[in-house]
């Protein structure tokens, strides 16, 4: 048995889960904190259907312990990073390809190097 708090703030509340001598397990007291701040935050529940594919996805993203859960959420945001990569890496080789905008950065390099001290 433990003893003592924990607690989880967010979105600016704070929530405490007491574990005392009557608690089950420390572990029965941080899902239960964990539900109640999944509660008051609102978090939103998406269902999707697996596939073959996606379930190895899975299987390979949840190896290390993470749960479905985190490796879900993960992914999510590791989706999210690759594609404003792959948006920046677009935009960057269209603009090395536009000869006006060249010209313009190199009028532009040329007047600041006639204002530097040195």
């Amino acid at each position: 048995m433990v003893r003592g708090t924990i607690s989880f703030t967010g979105l600016g509340w704070t929530t405490r889960t007491r574990l005392s001598d009557r608690s089950l397990s420390a572990d029965a007291d941080v899902v239960g904190a964990s539900y109640m701040v999944s509660y008051h935050c609102r978090m939103t529940v998406v269902n999707f259907r697996t596939d073959e594919r996606s379930e190895r996805a899975l299987a390979e993203l949840t190896a290390d312990g993470s749960t479905v859960s985190e490796a879900i959420r993960q992914a999510l945001v590791d989706a999210v990073r690759l594609r404003r990569r792959e948006q920046m890496r677009r935009e960057s080789l269209e603009a090395a390809g536009d000869r006006a905008d060249l010209a313009e950065s190199r009028r532009v390099l040329e007047e600041m190097d006639e204002l530097r001290a040195w």
